[in-house]
């Protein structure tokens, strides 16, 4: 599909504004009789394909997907295509669960015959459009089956085991495991960006808002592959939302919206932004534009209401209220029945609603279960409960520290090529830590992986002009390792201990 004059002269035939289903019967009128027909058709295809698996990476339910009116067309177009055609009638076969047929047809696409014609190795770009996008989550045994397809295809250069990557991470039963998987190939191959891409969608998932920002500032340069540049925008701004970066926030809602005027929701998130930062009257002239063009509604209705109230314009929000065909929740209808007869002159300072989604405070999640000696039942709470100390301003072992933040990274689950911290902190000195934390004392290796890790910071490019400590908080720590610690004054070791007590 990289010939530029098919490409233009099919966009001039079919335009702008049609519908899959429109092109489609334009296309057997304008065929018939033509020298050479399935090329139109099999852009026509690839199009459609590619608008039908674009933005997402799973398929869910394929049973469903199957209903799909275009999931439909496409196949009905497939079957016009000669039977040479081999990868798309692998395609059709996939849409239609005969899974069987469709690995025969990829064989025929990817034998020796098909590998010949080609001239280049295949570059994570290629096994994205062709396998990953179009096939996501497919049927079991399909990644490991194309894997030995493609194999002789590929540049060895990490690519061959795409494949791999994608069997394993479709096969993970949470989105913890998922983190893993990708983080472990993006140690040996960091300039991935599809694994990046799915780690920031995973850590969105997960509500790991700063590492969702860090990766998403790292993809997209040069390419994009799952998702297009107005969602990475509107993923960005509703991570800063979360951690209450309002001003990165605003900047982002304003890029999605330059890139694609038209993305759902896009428009009400920036006019809420602009209500929490209290710039109320420019909040109203977004919400008045979303009402306006009937756009992400009933949530910019909702909120036009909730800016009236606070520029004191009571009397205009009673009146929307009446007068709206869109539904108000139960809780501003209240507050708009207790408002005063008469508007405010002056615009109500910003209080925070209960239900507005504004972001917990660090202080608000803060685990504190309250003496008897308790461990935490995983390592990720532990991480959870002292990264929100870090971030709400807490001391923690005796200091006050941050953790690290560049553009493009950020020190919770710090990857390096030798392994993945806890966390990577620094103070106000510059002097970076790393924490490593365990549930309990039963990691004999803890004390080799973190002097592993000062090793390689103090030695690595970007970081051995820095001091560099190691922390390890665990519970019940061993003789063993109390002596390896206080043996090297590089490191400092913590017990933590979970208390209740009776209020």
């Amino acid at each position: 599909m990289e010939n530029r004059d098919l490409q233009q002269e099919f966009s001039q035939l079919f335009g702008t504004g049609q519908t899959w289903r429109e092109m489609s019967d334009k296309l057997d009128t304008l065929l018939q009789g033509h020298s050479d027909p399935e090329e139109y058709r099999e852009l026509f295809c690839y199009r459609l394909l590619h608008d039908l698996s674009t933005g997402y990476c799973t398929y869910g339910d394929l049973k469903e997907v199957r209903k799909r009116e275009l999931v439909s067309l496409l196949i009905e177009n497939i079957s016009k295509l000669p039977e040479e055609k081999y990868y798309y009638h692998g395609v059709s076969a996939f849409f239609c669960g005969e899974y069987e047929r469709c690995i025969a047809q990829l064989k025929l696409n990817y034998s020796d015959s098909v590998l010949k014609e080609r001239d280049s190795k295949y570059q994570e770009t290629d096994i994205f459009d062709e396998l990953i996008e179009p096939f996501k989550n497919a049927f079991p045994g399909f990644w490991s089956q194309v894997q030995k397809l493609i194999y002789p295809l590929c540049r060895q250069d990490g690519t061959e085991y795409l494949c791999q990557l994608m069997a394993d991470y479709y096969a993970c039963r949470t989105d913890e495991e998922a983190v893993d998987i990708l983080t472990a190939y993006i140690q040996t191959y960091p300039h991935s960006t599809l694994a990046r891409e799915y780690l920031a969608c995973t850590y969105y998932d997960l509500k790991m808002w700063n590492n969702t920002i860090a990766y998403l500032q790292t993809v997209g340069r040069p390419i994009l592959f799952m998702f297009t540049r107005y969602q990475i925008y509107f993923m960005m701004a509703w991570s800063y939302g979360k951690i209450r970066n309002f001003k990165r926030e605003e900047s982002c809602y304003r890029a999605c919206l330059r890139f694609y005027p038209q993305a759902e929701n896009a428009l009400n998130n920036l006019g809420y932004c602009l209500y929490k930062q209290r710039r109320y009257q420019q909040a109203k002239e977004v919400f008045e534009q979303c009402l306006k063009e009937g756009r992400d509604l009933p949530y910019a209705a909702n909120n036009y209401v909730q800016v009236l109230i606070a520029l004191g314009q009571y009397t205009q929000a009673r009146k929307f209220a009446a007068t709206t065909g869109v539904k108000l929740s139960k809780g501003l209808r209240e507050r708009i029945n207790k408002l005063p007869e008469k508007n405010m002159e002056q615009p109500q300072v910003y209080v925070r609603e209960p239900d507005e989604d504004v972001g917990d405070t660090a202080a608000e999640k803060t685990i504190d279960m309250g003496g008897k000696r308790e461990q935490f039942s995983s390592e990720k709470l532990l991480e959870d409960e002292l990264t929100l100390r870090i971030e709400s301003g807490q001391p923690v072992f005796g200091m006050k520290l941050t953790i690290y933040k560049r553009p493009g990274e950020y020190g919770r689950q710090y990857i390096i090529p030798i392994g993945r911290l806890d966390l990577l902190c620094e103070d106000k000195a510059g002097n970076l830590y790393i924490i490593e934390l365990k549930k309990d004392s039963g990691y004999d290796d803890v004390y080799r992986q973190i002097t592993d890790y000062l090793d390689w910071f103090e030695q690595s490019p970007q970081f051995r002009n820095r001091s560099i400590y190691g922390i390890i908080c665990l519970n019940n720590p061993t003789q063993k390792l109390i002596s390896q610690v206080h043996s090297d004054s590089r490191l400092r070791l913590f017990e933590y201990g979970i208390s209740y007590q009776e209020i």
